[in-house]
């Protein structure tokens, strides 16, 4: 996450943690929650501070929204 929280990114290793690829930017917020689904690692969810969850179902290649103000990730 950019420390001055002006752009939200999520990185991806696929070697060990040797390198990383961004999958995920987000301008404008933060990043308050990552779920990394532990039956399938390709499957995450990450929660914005601006209310918005994120999810990809094939490790960051492609992302949708979810929803708006859905509450905790708890509920998700």
């Amino acid at each position: 996450v950019d420390p001055s929280f002006t752009t939200a990114t999520v990185l991806r290793s696929d070697n060990g943690l040797d390198g990383w690829t961004e999958v995920l930017r987000a301008p404008q917020t933060r990043i308050d929650a990552l779920v990394v689904d532990p039956g399938n690692a390709d499957r995450v969810f990450v929660g914005r501070k601006d209310g918005v969850v994120m999810t990809t179902q094939d490790g960051g290649a492609s992302w949708s929204e979810l929803g708006r103000d859905i509450g905790s990730v708890g509920d998700l």
